[in-house]
């Protein structure tokens, strides 16, 4: 091979034309010649429509990647839901039967208006800020982006400064974290536009399917029974545990251990499940948005 053969063999590849949309709408049609009407060269024919990308759709067990995952995931559901009532229940009426400044109350000592107040407060906050949140997120999304790079580095700033005032090592580590966030942020800037693209994309395919609020509400709500019933279960096991009294033992503090971590393990499975279906509910609704069978309305 020499410097002056071609690089690839075959005819060379077909470039689309370099011209504006408006140009090419205000000039007129060029008529065919008599060379256009044979056959497109071989490679750059249209596809056919059965090959544009479609769904696939799998219905019933057959088409499920974890089936087990789910077995097991609706058996610790019940359990948990089980031992909310059978010892959350219980604890709560014991621990009402005593007074307040009762000392034989430890850890289960608590003001049940106060906590009822502050989860129900906690939670409607929650859901209107995310309600909100959604609608902002489409008008700014890219200041949105902005903003929290900005911020972050703003904080991890702040961080710094105290931290060589209290203890300089730490200082100097976090101003480590603050350059290489500085370094992300000079080399993601660009494409800041790209991503603001993006979101306002899906979110014109979720204003398409309304319906997909009303599944992320139920969801939202199932996760506050989730955490609900979490909490009286893990009241239960802390209310059992104060009634034994073999409490300073070493092997029932490691019993203890164990159980805590058994029970965040818990509660953080069934959020995350839950906050998972409304994901994949919203990335269904997104890929029959961009997938539809009429061709003409597919960007629409």
């Amino acid at each position: 091979m020499s410097e002056t053969d071609h690089l690839f063999s075959g005819a060379a590849p077909l470039y689309p034309s370099t011209e504006s949309f408006s140009d090419i709408k205000s000039t007129t049609p060029i008529p065919p010649s008599s060379s256009s009407s044979s056959s497109p060269p071989q490679g750059t024919a249209l596809p056919v429509a059965s090959q544009y990308p479609q769904v696939e759709y799998n219905y019933g067990w057959s088409g499920w990647k974890d089936r087990g995952f789910a077995i097991a995931f609706w058996i610790h559901f019940i359990i948990v839901v089980i031992l909310g009532f059978a010892l959350g229940i219980p604890a709560i009426r014991a621990d009402a039967q005593k007074s307040y400044d009762d000392p034989t109350r430890t850890v289960f000592d608590y003001n049940a208006d106060l906590f009822i107040r502050i989860f129900a407060g906690a939670a409607v906050l929650s859901g209107l800020v995310a309600f909100v949140a959604f609608f902002v997120l489409q008008r700014c999304a890219g200041r949105i982006i902005k903003c929290s790079l900005y911020m972050g580095v703003a904080m991890q700033i702040l961080l710094c400064i105290t931290l060589f005032v209290v203890a300089w090592p730490m200082g100097i580590i976090t101003l480590i974290f603050v350059l290489i966030s500085l370094w992300y942020i000079y080399y993601v800037r660009n494409r800041i536009a790209f991503a603001e693209a993006h979101i306002q994309v899906g979110c014109s395919a979720l204003r398409s399917h309304p319906s997909i609020l009303l599944v992320a509400i139920g969801m939202l709500i199932l996760q506050l029974l989730w955490v609900l019933f979490w909490s009286l279960m893990a009241l239960g096991f802390e209310h059992v545990v104060n009634r034994s009294n073999d409490k300073d033992s070493s092997s029932n503090k490691s019993a203890g251990g164990l159980l805590a971590i058994v029970l965040l393990t818990s509660l953080y499975w069934g959020a995350l499940t839950f906050r998972n279906i409304t994901h994949f509910v919203t990335a269904c609704v997104v890929g029959q948005w961009w997938f539809i069978a009429d061709a003409h309305r597919q960007y629409a």
